[in-house]
């Protein structure tokens, strides 16, 4: 049973029997209404059965008075309309008002016999035997009437009062079913609710401190119950949320780690690339055109960096013509590699010799041509000082061994 069917049974059971209860009571309240009017018409019927009575006294002592038989009859057609007033009302018992009205039938018999008395006999003694008789009989019947109307008013009365009790019970039972259940369904279901939320409570704690392994375990159908495996899953999705971030940690280290590598080999490479003595060079073999070069390439030409990216080989090239370049491209692709000597032409005009070394490489899948231009003026320079420095002493040691061989002769000769 879930917690919303929970909490309007607590809510609504009570409403339900306090209706219950208020309709009872309105039932008891209804009856109470009725039983007071038949108080009422009691007491009338007690009040009028009592001047009854008196008047039966009043003709018994007097049957021979007009006036006495006139408050009689008046007395008893009263009496007849209350009567029929009393039929209606059930609140009274059905025996009581059954001998009630034998009683007041006796009593109309019983003063109609006593008039025919005085009407038929002239016998003084015989009239006075019967009317004894029928007085006797008209008061024994006078009061069992006035009984009667006793007993309507105390019925009526024992009727109030059951229906007054009725109420205050009721008033107490509503009141009862209004607060106990309410209480005791919000106590009970207030532990169950604590009692859940505490299970929860213990397995946020123990998540909350890293233990992405535990479960936590609830019996039952209800909306805790479902807050639960939600729960449960979301610790399962955190778990392999972690997991994946773990790994991407370790993927971000390893690519970091990566990246600082080729960051310091790029480092390393700009360094040697940008300090190299040499020029360095790597140049697209169908247009000749350098792609990237260091300082030391355009610097040793005299050239701009901006002028010397757009110069091709046949630009600064003294030595050979461009057919002659495009030859040795050619043969550079073939076999991957040459190394030879040339001559560079600067932007003033001055002419430089020049060693080359060319590597054929590929870079993203692009051929390129890796190119080193050495600048070797000086040693030519040097070389060429070197040459003509030894031609100088060669001659002199000839001339000298020509003046020793002259001086041998003169000597030889001499002696």
């Amino acid at each position: 049973m879930n917690i919303r069917v929970r909490i309007l049974l607590i809510a609504v059971a009570p409403i339900v029997l306090g209706l219950v209860v208020l309709l009872l009571q309105a039932w008891a309240y209804m009856g109470l209404e009725k039983a007071e009017k038949a108080n009422l018409l009691s007491r009338e019927i007690l009040r009028h059965t009592v001047e009854l009575t008196l008047v039966v006294n009043d003709f018994v002592r007097h049957p021979d008075e007009i006036r006495a038989y006139r408050q009689l009859e008046a007395k008893q057609l009263h009496l007849d309309s209350l009567l029929q007033t009393l039929k209606s009302d059930p609140q009274l018992s059905p025996t009581v008002q059954q001998r009630f009205n034998s009683n007041h039938l006796a009593l109309r018999q019983q003063v109609a016999s006593m008039l025919s008395i005085v009407e038929v006999t002239n016998d003084q003694k015989v009239l006075a035997d019967r009317r004894d008789r029928l007085s006797a009989l008209i008061i024994v019947t006078a009061q069992e009437l006035l009984i009667g109307a006793l007993k309507f008013n105390q019925e009526s009365i024992s009727t109030i009062t059951d229906l007054h009790r009725f109420t205050d019970t009721a008033v107490i039972v509503m009141v009862l079913l209004l607060v106990f259940p309410m209480t005791v369904g919000s106590v009970v279901f207030g532990r169950y609710v604590i009692s859940r939320l505490a299970i929860l409570q213990q397995g946020i704690d123990r998540i909350g401190a890293g233990q992405l392994d535990h479960q936590v375990e609830m019996n039952g159908g209800d909306e805790l119950v479902e807050l639960a495996d939600s729960f449960n899953r979301m610790t399962a999705e955190l778990k392999n949320t972690m997991a994946s971030r773990d790994e991407l940690n370790r993927e971000v280290e390893v690519r970091r780690n990566a990246e600082m590598a080729v960051k310091v080999a790029e480092t390393r490479y700009h360094t040697l690339f940008d300090q190299s003595p040499d020029g360095v060079l790597l140049m697209d073999p169908k247009t000749s055109k350098p792609i990237e070069f260091n300082r030391t390439a355009h610097e040793q030409l005299g050239y701009s960096k901006e002028a010397f990216s757009r110069l091709s080989v046949s630009d600064y090239e003294a030595l050979e013509q461009p057919e002659d370049v495009a030859a040795r491209i050619e043969h550079i692709k073939k076999w991957g590699r040459d190394d030879f000597e040339t001559k560079h032409r600067t932007c003033d005009g001055e002419v430089k010799d020049v060693f080359v070394s060319v590597r054929m490489i590929e870079l993203e899948d692009n051929p390129l041509l890796m190119v080193i231009y050495r600048d070797i003026s000086k040693r030519k320079q040097a070389e060429k000082e070197l040459q003509q420095y030894r031609r100088h002493l060669e001659e002199l040691v000839e001339q000298r061994t020509a003046d020793l061989l002259l001086a041998k002769v003169a000597a030889e000769a001499a002696n």
